[in-house]
């Protein structure tokens, strides 16, 4: 029998850190995005309505969606990066995707993050980005015009207090269910920074 410890240290070894780690300005929300349309199966699905998506985030996304890296999570397995300039070609079954034991799906090439947002997470989930003044990228024109380009400029939720996030999520769905902004603000007692 494993001690817990040692299943954990498998685990956490066995994770991979896109980009090494940080320090580029980007983390891995592309991964959550393809996680968000592959693998949850929503009630509100199967009656015409979207999810609701809050995300709270501090960078980028990563421009592509590393098929390799999915293969690597899902396959349980080390799979050898291609090296494109020795010949090697990228693995690929079904014409283009990859499939595991349990029926899922997995792409055999990258997919560009924007085009994945706009084509296969919007139509399932109402997303909204969350991002606090406490990170050190809160006015970052950069990282603030990638999110505005997938979301809309109005989606962005930005709030001063990370304490205010949970009342941010509670604005927003209040808003969605038809009750008026001023009353919202009113009942929280307070005025948030962001675009709900």
């Amino acid at each position: 029998m494993e001690r817990a410890g040692d299943v954990l240290d498998k685990w956490l070894s066995l994770t991979p850190l896109p980009g090494g780690g940080g320090g580029q300005k980007t983390e891995s929300y592309e991964l959550m995005f393809w996680l968000a349309v592959n693998m949850f199966q929503l009630e509100a699905w199967k009656h015409g309505r979207k999810g609701k998506m809050f995300i709270i985030f501090d960078e980028k996304p990563y421009p592509k969606i590393s098929a390799h890296l999915l293969q690597q999570m899902f396959l349980n397995r080390e799979v050898p990066e291609p090296d494109k300039s020795a010949g090697d070609v990228e693995i690929s079954v079904n014409q283009n995707r990859l499939s595991t034991d349990t029926g899922l799906v997995l792409p055999s090439s990258d997919i560009d993050t924007f085009q994945f947002v706009q084509n296969e997470l919007l139509p399932k989930w109402d997303v909204y980005p969350i991002i606090c003044g406490s990170s050190g990228y809160y006015n970052d024109a950069e990282v603030l015009k990638v999110w505005k380009k997938m979301f809309g400029e109005q989606a962005i939720i930005k709030v001063q207090d990370p304490s205010d996030i949970s009342e941010a999520i509670l604005a927003v769905l209040a808003l969605q269910a038809g009750n008026d902004a001023i009353d919202i603000a009113a009942e929280l007692g307070k005025t948030l920074a962001g675009g709900i």
